[in-house]
C-alpha cells in the first residue's frame, strides 16, 4: 500500500464536506481504480455511498477495508447499522458499546442515534446524537437528525431551528434545505417550501428528492405552471427516471395539457412497466374524453400488475358505478374490503353502490367511512348517512 494520503482521497474529502456527494464519488472511485487498497478512498466511497443511501455498494468496499485494517471502530460500525436496521439483536448491542467507548468519534454516536430514531427510541436517539454533535461540531447531519427528531415530537418550530442550523453550517449543502422544506409544509408554508426546495436545488441541481417534493407542492398548491416548468427540469435532469415522467404526465394534465400528458405517461408506463399510477392518470384522461372501454382497460391493467393496490381498485369501482355496472363493483369492493377493512373509500363506494338495493347494509358502510380522514370522503358519507336514515 501507498504511504500517505492520495490526491483523490483529499479531493474526495473536501468534496464529501460541502456535501457534493456525487463529486465525491467519482474522486474516491478515482483514486481506487489507481489503487484498490487506498484506505482513505474506501473509507471515504463507503462514506459517500451510505450517505446516498446505497448500503448494497458500500458493504463490499467495507468489508474489503476490514480485511485490510481490521477492527476498525467507525467500519465496524457501518457494517453493524445494516445488521442493527434489519432486526439484528446483537449488532445493536454492537452499536451502544462503540459509541458509548471514551474514543468514539461522530460515526460511531450517528450509527447508533439512526438505529435508536429508526426505533422510536426518541430520547436515547437524541443522546446519541449530542454525542456526535461533540465529537464534530460542524455536522449538518447530526443537527438535521435532531430536527427530524424534534418533528416526531410535534414541534416542527424546534425542528425547523435545527434544519435552519444545518444549512448554515455548510452552505452548499441542500441536504437540510430539503429537510426544513418539508417541515414548512407541515405547516402548510407552502411558498416557504418552495423558496427552501429552490435553494436546495440551486445548491445540487442533481438533488432528486428536492425535485419530487417540489414538484408535488408545485401541483398542490394549484401552480399549474410551476409545477410543469419543474416537472420539465426534473425529466431533463433524469431522463430515464420513471417518477420524473410520471410527475410530468401529472403536472401537464393538472395544467390542461392532454397530449404532454399522455407521452409523459406513456414514457412513465415504458421506464417502469410493473407501477400503476400513470395507468391510473391515463385512464382519467381516457375518462375525459369518454373513452370507458380504454379507460377500463388500463385500470384492469393497473390492477394486474399491483394487484394488492387499492387505488387501481377504486377507480374501477368508481368506473363500474358510473356505467351502472353496480354487481361488478360490489364484488370489488368487497375483495378490497377483505385485505383493508378499515379504509374509509372503500367504505364509501360500497354504501353507493348499496343504497338503493340494500339500504340498511349502505348505511352501515356509510358510517364506516364517516370516520374517514379526508375531508371529501368523509362529508360525502355524512350526506349518505342522512339520506340513508331518513
Amino acid at each position: 500500500m501507498r504511504s500517505g494520503i492520495s490526491a483523490q482521497a483529499k479531493d474526495g474529502v473536501q468534496l464529501l464536506e460541502l456535501g457534493l456527494l456525487r463529486d465525491a464519488s467519482r474522486a474516491f472511485a478515482s483514486g481506487l481504480k489507481e489503487n484498490p487498497d487506498d484506505l482513505e478512498c474506501l473509507l471515504g466511497l463507503s462514506r459517500t455511498l451510505l450517505a446516498l443511501g446505497n448500503e448494497a455498494s458500500a458493504a463490499p468496499l467495507l468489508l474489503r477495508y476490514l480485511r485490510l485494517k481490521p477492527n476498525h471502530p467507525e467500519v465496524v460500525s457501518h457494517l453493524a447499522k445494516m445488521k442493527a436496521e434489519r432486526g439484528d439483536a446483537k449488532a445493536l448491542e454492537t452499536l451502544e458499546i462503540l459509541s458509548k467507548h471514551p474514543d468514539a468519534q461522530y460515526h460511531e454516536h450517528s450509527n447508533y442515534g439512526a438505529v435508536l430514531l429508526k426505533l422510536g427510541r426518541l430520547d436515547e436517539a437524541e443522546q446519541a446524537y449530542e454525542r456526535a454533535l461533540e465529537s464534530d461540531p460542524d455536522s449538518p447531519y447530526a443537527r438535521v437528525a435532531l430536527g427530524m427528531i424534534a418533528q416526531r415530537r410535534g414541534d416542527p418550530a424546534a425542528a425547523i431551528e435545527h434544519f435552519q442550523e444545518a444549512s448554515a453550517e455548510e452552505v452548499r449543502n441542500p441536504y437540510p434545505l430539503l429537510q426544513i422544506g418539508r417541515a414548512l409544509v407541515t405547516q402548510k408554508d407552502f411558498k416557504g417550501a418552495i423558496e427552501a426546495f429552490n435553494e436546495g436545488l440551486r445548491r445540487d441541481p442533481k438533488f432528486r428528492e428536492l425535485h419530487v417534493e417540489r414538484i408535488k407542492v408545485c401541483i398542490a398548491v394549484g401552480s399549474t405552471d410551476a409545477a410543469l416548468k419543474a416537472a420539465l427540469h426534473f425529466r431533463q435532469f433524469f431522463p430515464k427516471d420513471a417518477e420524473a415522467a410520471h410527475l410530468h404526465g401529472l403536472a401537464a394534465l393538472t395544467a390542461g395539457q392532454g397530449d404532454l400528458a399522455k407521452s409523459a405517461l406513456e414514457d412513465a408506463m415504458r421506464l417502469a412497466p410493473q407501477a400503476f399510477e400513470p395507468r391510473m392518470l391515463l385512464a382519467r384522461l381516457e375518462q375525459a374524453t369518454g373513452n370507458t372501454e380504454r379507460e377500463q382497460a388500463l385500470l384492469e391493467e393497473a390492477r394486474k400488475v399491483a394487484p394488492n393496490a387499492l387505488p387501481p381498485l377504486l377507480d374501477l369501482s368508481n368506473l363500474f358505478l358510473r356505467i351502472g355496472r353496480v354487481e361488478e363493483a360490489v364484488k370489488l369492493l368487497q375483495d378490497g374490503l377483505k385485505k383493508a377493512p378499515q379504509h374509509a373509500g372503500l367504505h364509501l363506494n360500497l354504501a353507493l353502490a348499496l343504497a338503493k338495493t340494500d339500504p340498511k347494509t349502505a348505511l352501515e358502510h356509510a358510517r364506516a367511512a364517516n370516520a374517514a380522514e379526508q375531508q371529501d370522503v368523509r362529508e360525502q358519507a355524512e350526506r349518505l348517512v342522512k339520506q340513508l336514515s331518513a
